[in-house]
């Protein structure tokens, strides 16, 4: 920890000595566990089970470990240790966020994605289990920029004008109870004293009358509580004197897939009229058609009413030049949603009739904000780590996955795609070698004792080992939601590079795409399950693959050894990038015994 830290003492407001104690009062507030602790633990605090059990797991083996043992048993909370919460803070990307403080920082996902963006970063909690569970954490993930504290709001233990950039997680404390009134008022004057002059404040805030909740009661006395939708935010955050720019998010601030501005109608009416797109429904969905009617000032009014969450960036003075200011002016695109993706972020400009016309790709890491945009190529992305890609957007519709004619241009164009760069022939050894990885990976692995992951490792090799396999390229995510169809001329465009591999196995496309249709449903194991068995609605697709993957392996392909690896590959490589193994793939083995 670093001995340059400063804080100020919540009860006499002077500034802590090195050894964070008050030479007014004489309080020290450092302690042994690794956190700096402003609260008075006189009193019992009411903690929660499920995390107390989390933290004694963490110390008795480690926290990868532990983590996984956890989403294993509640997966509905996944989402507690995704890193991509912290994307909220990418529409305030500036050159001059130095130091940043994140209060409700809950379990750490914010202060590990901003880790790589802020030099200094104040995570704050009044949890004693969630600040030592976020210790363990960054320890693994070799973090140092992130000062633990544990305090309440009502005085925030930081000087004046002391940060560039403050995060407010939630109006709930680490009880779940909603903020009052009364405390949500003094929380706003204490983050507006601490915040700088040209400094950005977001509070990402969640619609209690958002749609699944429009006919229950709310929680507690409505007279005691904030009104906790778009209106009453807006208007607290006015009273407090900011100067406010809000921003829609779905499905929640906490997985912010999607982003814009709530006062841009035209990006609103497009992302409507394409929901379908992006969440994977039908098109004749019946939610799907009434979308497909809104104008530009019903999808504004639709928007601030029932979206899930909101991002209020808001400001002492005025908008601060950030990344998305500066893509305005380059590119002269004033309407722009954002996408949040797992390696990247992706920004669609859409004209002045709302129309997309470009995508822009970043990765979620520092700018200066000189950077020069780049061109992207088909096939490339990973440049470098702040390099800023541009390409047109591409006109046409999603894959059908139940569209022969689809599937077989998009067979046509992997068959050409793999042929026009092969880099040689997989020998025995390097097919042993990536087999071998898959063993070592599993090795050990408590969660994945059940499967004779040896057994099918070794089938796969019996199988393939006689086989003249190319080294060639591979997308690496052939997805149907990864493939655009251009209906007049019938063209393919493939999107979302980032598995890309200049020399890989070509198997691992052919297999990508059986799978994802062979979950295309909104019940997906049950027809994954269905389709095994051979009663599924995919069957006659799956079999159009196969017959493809016939010709090019020469051979009767055996689709249980192949899907059976596949899936093992897949949770590998998969876990390498998320450090957790995906509960989801699991579940799909459990079909195989």
């Amino acid at each position: 920890m670093s001995n340059n830290l400063e804080f100020q003492c919540p009860t006499c407001r002077k500034k802590l000595n090195n050894m964070i104690e008050c030479n007014v009062c004489s309080k020290n507030y450092i302690n042994n566990l690794g956190f700096i602790d402003f609260i008075d633990s006189s009193g019992k605090q009411k903690n929660e089970k499920r995390f107390s059990q989390l933290l004694t797991r963490i110390q008795e083996e480690n926290y990868s470990k532990a983590v996984q043992e956890f989403i294993k048993k509640y997966p509905n909370l996944n989402y507690k240790f995704n890193k991509r919460e912290g994307y909220i803070a990418f529409h305030a990307i500036h050159k001059n966020n130095k130091k940043c403080l994140i209060l409700n920082s809950d379990l750490g996902n914010i202060p590990e994605s901003l880790s790589n963006i802020v030099d200094e970063i104040y995570s704050v909690v009044d949890s004693h289990e969630k600040l030592l569970i976020q210790k363990f954490r960054m320890q693994e993930k070799n973090i140092k920029n992130v000062v633990l504290v544990k305090s309440d709001f009502k005085s925030l233990p930081f000087s004046n004008n002391f940060f560039d950039f403050i995060i407010l997680n939630g109006m709930e404390n680490s009880s779940e109870k909603q903020f009052s009134d009364l405390e949500m008022n003094n929380l706003l004057k204490e983050i507006q004293r601490v915040l700088k002059a040209n400094g950005c404040f977001c509070a990402a805030l969640s619609n209690k009358i958002r749609i699944g909740k429009m006919f229950n009661q709310t929680e507690g006395n409505s007279l005691e509580k904030y009104t906790n939708n778009f209106f009453g935010y807006r208007s607290i955050l006015h009273k407090t004197g900011f100067k406010i720019k809000t921003y829609w998010t779905l499905p929640s601030y906490k997985t912010p897939h999607f982003s814009g501005y709530i006062e841009d109608g035209d990006s609103l009416k497009w992302l409507f009229q394409n929901s379908h797109i992006f969440s994977g429904t039908n098109e004749k969905n019946l939610l799907t058609k009434i979308f497909k009617k809104m104008n530009s000032s019903s999808s504004k009014i639709l928007m601030k009413l029932f979206c899930p969450s909101f991002l209020f960036y808001c400001y002492n003075d005025k908008k601060i030049e950030d990344l998305e200011s500066m893509i305005e002016q380059k590119m002269g695109f004033k309407k722009i949603i954002q996408l949040v993706r797992p390696q990247k972020i992706i920004y669609i400009l859409l004209d002045k009739f709302g129309k997309p016309k470009k995508k822009v790709f970043f990765n979620f890491t520092k700018y200066n904000l000189d950077e020069k945009i780049l061109i992207k190529n088909e096939y490339e992305y990973k440049k470098s780590l702040n390099s800023i890609l541009i390409e047109d957007w591409s006109e046409g519709r999603p894959l059908d996955p139940s569209n022969k004619q689809d599937i077989l241009l998009l067979l046509d164009w992997l068959k050409k795609f793999q042929k026009d760069k092969v880099s040689g022939v997989w020998n025995i050894n390097e097919i042993k070698e990536e087999i071998n990885e898959i063993k070592n990976y599993f090795y050990n692995k408590k969660e994945m004792s059940e499967f004779p992951i040896k057994k099918w490792c070794d089938e796969y090799l019996n199988y393939i080992q006689n086989i003249e396999l190319a080294k060639t390229r591979v997308h690496g995510n052939l997805h149907p939601n990864h493939v655009i169809i251009n209906t007049n001329n019938s063209s393919v465009k493939v999107i979302d590079w980032d598995d890309f591999t200049e020399s890989g196995n070509p198997i691992f496309d052919y297999m990508r795409l059986i799978v994802a249709i062979m979950l295309w449903s909104p019940n997906p194991l049950e027809e994954f399950k269905s389709n095994l068995d051979g009663v599924g609605k995919s069957n006659e697709i799956t079999n159009i693959i196969k017959l493809k993957m016939n010709q090019y392996l020469k051979k009767e392909i055996n689709l249980e050894i192949m899907l059976k690896y596949f899936i093992l590959n897949w949770i590998v490589n998969k876990a390498k990038k998320e450090f957790e193994i995906d509960v989801f793939y699991v579940k799909l083995l459990r079909m195989f015994l």
